[in-house]
């Protein structure tokens, strides 16, 4: 079994003039909804014992300045990679600014800002369940994404969506687009 490791590539978005027509594009069109925050890739440690990895667009890994979302993301099922939107919500809405103090903190700031403003990531993809799904079609990515119980990908009081009182102390980090 293949087990993707950091760092994977992220599809990205591309600029064009227009919208393609119905039609158009082999497998239609797709499209998420950009909130105020990083493009991530987070891995479940493909065994126990291993951490949590959290990969920036880039390649660089970012865990060690979001350690409360990957505390959340320990609860997931192993060997899970998916694709999706590191951000901070606070007062009701969502804050770059926070994001960024959260992405620049070091030391004892990390615990600080973790209280303060608690990440949450939004994923709209999985790049592998179990096995590798890259050569995937997105349909069967997607399905196999919006299949998994809100309570297997985490809970979001915060924001509205998939409320797990179990682990309503978790705040919410890890949520499925919808």
């Amino acid at each position: 079994m293949v087990v993707l490791r950091p760092p994977v590539e992220p599809m990205l978005a591309q600029a064009r003039e227009t919208v393609p027509g119905p039609g158009v594009l082999p497998g239609g069109l797709a499209f998420e909804a950009k909130f105020d925050g990083y493009r991530a890739l987070l891995f479940t440690p493909p065994r126990p014992g291993a951490p949590v990895l959290l990969q920036s667009r880039r390649g660089s890994l970012i865990q060690r300045h979001f350690p409360d979302l990957t505390a959340a993301a320990a609860q997931l099922p192993y060997g899970l990679v998916l694709d999706g939107e590191l951000v901070v919500w606070h007062e009701g809405r969502f804050s770059f600014e926070a994001l960024q103090r959260r992405a620049a903190s070091g030391g004892r700031t990390v615990e600080q800002l973790a209280a303060a403003y608690p990440a949450h990531y939004i994923a709209f993809d999985v790049l592998q369940a179990g096995e590798e799904l890259l050569n995937e079609r997105y349909e069967h990515r997607r399905a196999i994404l919006e299949a998994r119980d809100c309570k297997t990908f985490g809970v979001t009081p915060d924001h509205g969506r998939c409320i797990d009182d179990q682990q309503q102390h978790d705040r919410g980090r890890v949520h499925r687009a919808v």
